[in-house]
Order: C-alpha cells, then structure tokens, then sequence
C-alpha cells in the first residue's frame, strides 16, 4: 500500500471533523500534520503517512483505515511552533543518506548542504549544530566538519557543506526502530534551529 494522502484520512467519522485542513505533509515515509476537530472540539492531530516502499497505511490506523493521533491540548502549542519551524525549514537545508557501494550492511553516508540563501548570508563563517541523539544510531562526522570546546563536541557546516556516517547502534539493521526517514527529517530540524539560533535569517 503507498503513501496515505493525509488531505484524504478522515477516520474514525464519527468523532473527527471531515473538513480538516493539512498543516504539513512530509511526502512518502514522512509523517503529517493537520488541523481538525475531535467531538466537534478544535485539534491537532497527528500521524505517519506510510510508504511507497513498504506494504502499510501508516500509523495509527484503525480495523483497516488510517486514522489521527489527536495531540493533547497542553502539547499542541509547542508541537505547532514545531511543526512552523519545519515547514519554514524549505530550502534552508538538504540532507541525503545513501549507502555506497562497499559499505556494510547498517553503515549509511549522511552529507547536508545550506541553502544558497543561507550560505550567501553566513559568508565564511561556519554553522555550528549538534546532530540528532538517538540511542540506536550513531552519528560520527567527518573530521573536518567537528569541533571540541568545554562543553564538548559539536559539528560545523564549512563553506555550506557537512559530511559524515551513520550506524545501527547495539542493535541490527533490520530490527531498528529509527528509519533512515525518520533521522533524516530529525537531522534537518535540529540544522533548521540552528539557523534560527544563529540569527542570520534574520
């Protein structure tokens, strides 16, 4: 089963709002937000849109038909303000994982490039970020793009650009419950909040 077009879930009828409005799409293997109502009550909901790589109508889903996951209300304001800071994050940054020839099986390439905007307005100076902290994987950077200070180590974009593995860590490949899809969006939202921290989109 492919992607789920999240404009199109309008399950469980009897309790979510059928005129939702889409706030984010992230596309296939991506997640998706939107703005609805449950029990005739404004809402948040939530859900994974599914893949055109995997046999599954995304999460959750209810007796066959995909559904929302409706965001608690003392969460939904720091989960838009997020979901703003994604959708804002268009065109700031890329991120490619692939797995190259000759690399094991759990062993991935990351390697991100700024936006031209982004990199005209930093000049020489390069951006600092921490990337995503997840327990099963491990993110090493290539040298050049890793600094140390006193609080430890941090990675930089050089000239708009930053490199470096990614590995299943302490447990299979297979069995990993961290996609590369769901690092990879992880990764871009921590690079977009630097950006926003360094203020020089402003």
């Amino acid at each position: 089963m492919p992607y789920i077009d999240p404009s199109k879930v309008n399950s469980p009828k009897h309790s979510w709002g059928q005129n939702h409005t889409v706030l984010i799409d992230t596309g296939s293997g991506g997640w998706s937000a939107a703005e609805g109502t449950w029990e005739d009550e404004p809402c948040l909901g939530l859900r994974w849109n599914g893949s055109d790589s995997h046999e599954s109508i995304g999460n959750p889903q209810s007796r066959g038909n995909p559904t929302w996951w409706i965001v608690p209300d003392e969460l939904s304001g720091a989960l838009r303000r997020e979901i703003e800071l994604v959708k804002k994050s268009n065109g700031l940054v890329t991120c490619t994982i692939t797995k190259p020839d000759g690399y094991t099986h759990g062993a991935w390439r990351i390697e991100a490039k700024l936006g031209t905007q982004v990199k005209d307005r930093l000049g020489a100076s390069p951006l600092p970020f921490h990337p995503p902290e997840m327990a099963k994987r491990r993110c090493n950077p290539d040298a050049e793009y890793v600094r140390a200070d006193g609080n430890g180590l941090f990675c930089l974009f050089i000239d708009g650009a930053w490199s470096g593995h990614l590995y299943s860590n302490g447990i299979a490949e297979d069995e990993n419950p961290v996609s590369i899809d769901a690092y990879r969006e992880a990764f871009v939202q921590n690079v977009t909040k630097a950006i926003a921290i360094s203020g020089v989109m402003t």
